[in-house]
């Protein structure tokens, strides 16, 4: 089964960790400019921050669990941005993760939930600050190599 999106090593599928719902919010910065008399003159300085949440619903005994979220945890502990790429083909760019909240519910006897509800914020990397070598090196001890 294709994946819905992949963000480096992390694969966000039906089957492993399917989302609900993706939200988008893009910034612009400008400045602005005191004048005498008239209106503040505004001045574009280009794009600003990217940020793209991602939400889903695990079921363990059906979809992935705890583990398939640690993927995750593990490329985010790295620092390093990766790609975000929908099974489209669309290229959202080079992310990070920002934060992931999980919680867990219904647990079985163990202590196993039977649904996790997740939320994973990206924050996009600014292009020029991007180094491909450093993510295969970086992810070589959490790849096990």
């Amino acid at each position: 089964m294709l994946p819905q999106m992949i963000w480096g090593f992390s694969l966000f599928s039906a089957s492993n960790v399917p989302y609900a719902q993706v939200s988008t919010e893009k910034n612009f910065n400008h400045a602005y400019n005191k004048r005498i008399g008239a209106r503040d003159a505004r001045q574009y300085l280009g794009p600003g921050e990217d940020k793209i949440t991602i939400t889903g619903t695990l079921v363990p005994f059906v979809t992935g669990g705890r583990l398939a979220l640690q993927t995750f945890e593990i490329q985010a502990a790295s620092g390093l941005a990766f790609p975000l790429i929908e099974s489209n083909g669309t290229t959202h760019g080079f992310y990070v993760i920002e934060s992931m909240t999980t919680s867990e519910t219904h647990q079985v006897a163990d202590g196993r939930p039977k649904v996790i509800e997740y939320t994973i914020n990206f924050k996009r990397e600014g292009d020029d600050n991007l180094d491909y070598s450093k993510i295969a090196v970086g992810m070589k001890g959490a790849l096990g190599l």
